[in-house]
């Protein structure tokens, strides 16, 4: 009777043991999950807080919280030993996952656009950009979308899956100067020389070109109507890239009809009795 008593007692304290080890597991994986769901909520808010809006953010970090922690339950159960339990739920969650990615590809395309957008940081609320063909001050940065205030004062909403696969140009990151070129036709009659001094002596004048680095010009094509040139000049900042080459035309129209120096346009030559009229 004592030796079942020893046997009895023994393979109690073995059961006992080994629940004991597998709770020390399941606790080991409960404080590893809750580590994780800290660390990444804590780096989450390091490259996202100010970029989105307090919701979004919460909504992101328990989303991120609920996976982790599934992902925990699921290796708890596997280490418990629950194998014809888990099987059935990795298999509903397969199949839910296959279901909830075909009815929201757009959303999460855009979601995980929005993340990688977060991730590389291409430019942050008030800079100056262009992303495509759009241009304007970025106004808001969403998980799902990004939204541009034109230079017009129009809102306009991108889906982050579009704004990551066009071109970004950040006016503002680093250093804000940026060059503006203004192009030029003169015809082949007109003198180049004074030409270019016209346009250098033009850009010095304006107030909002840079001195350094100078104006320059550079002879574009020799076409088939009159010569191209471009006149390249430096501006403090991209607020004033549209309005100061507004201004030099407006004064290079002025200087080049003072200085002789054409313009060219469209000619027809009719031949009246012999006589070559030409007209505009």
């Amino acid at each position: 009777m004592f030796e079942n008593f020893l046997m009895n007692l023994t393979e109690t304290a073995r059961i006992w043991m080994s629940w004991a080890l597998k709770a020390s597991v399941v606790i080991i994986i409960l404080i590893a999950a809750s580590l994780i769901t800290k660390g990444l909520n804590k780096l989450l808010r390091k490259h996202m807080k100010g970029h989105i809006e307090p919701t979004v953010l919460e909504l992101t970090e328990l989303i991120m919280k609920a996976v982790i922690y599934i992902a925990a339950v699921l290796i708890v159960l596997s280490s418990l030993g629950i194998k014809g339990l888990l099987m059935p739920m990795l298999t509903s969650a397969g199949v839910l996952g296959i279901v909830l990615g075909f009815a929201m590809r757009d959303s999460l395309s855009n979601v995980f656009a929005g993340i990688a957008l977060f991730m590389d940081e291409p430019f942050k609320i008030g800079d100056m950009v262009q992303i495509g063909e759009l241009s304007g001050k970025l106004y808001d940065i969403g998980l799902r979308s990004t939204q541009i205030k034109t230079f017009d004062n129009n809102l306009i909403i991108l889906p982050n899956n579009f704004v990551a696969e066009s071109h970004i140009i950040n006016y503002s990151k680093s250093d804000p100067k940026i060059r503006v070129n203004v192009n030029v036709s003169i015809s082949y009659e007109s003198n180049i020389d004074k030409a270019k001094k016209v346009l250098i002596e033009l850009a010095e004048k304006n107030k909002n070109v840079m001195k350094d680095p100078a104006p320059d010009i550079r002879v574009e094509k020799l076409g088939d109507s009159g010569i191209e040139i471009c006149l390249r000049v430096w501006i403090p900042n991209s607020n004033m890239r549209k309005q100061v080459p507004s201004d030099l035309r407006y004064k290079i129209l002025k200087e080049f009809a003072k200085n002789r120096i054409e313009i060219p346009y469209p000619r027809r030559y009719i031949i009246n009795g012999g006589k070559a009229k030409k007209k505009r």
